[in-house]
């Protein structure tokens, strides 16, 4: 179980850093694009 929390504390980590890019990607983009960054997210969450 001990490993399972670090996992999930180096998830945490990766979090805030993609919601960052989301927060700033629908400014500088219209709404279509917002839509493919979380699509990128999801992307990079299989990945790990």
């Amino acid at each position: 179980m001990d490993s399972a929390s670090f996992k999930t504390s180096s998830e945490n980590e990766k979090g805030p850093s993609h919601k960052k890019t989301v927060a700033y990607a629908p400014e500088d983009r219209p709404r279509p694009y917002t839509r493919r960054t979380i699509r990128d997210d999801n992307l990079d969450l299989h990945e790990t």
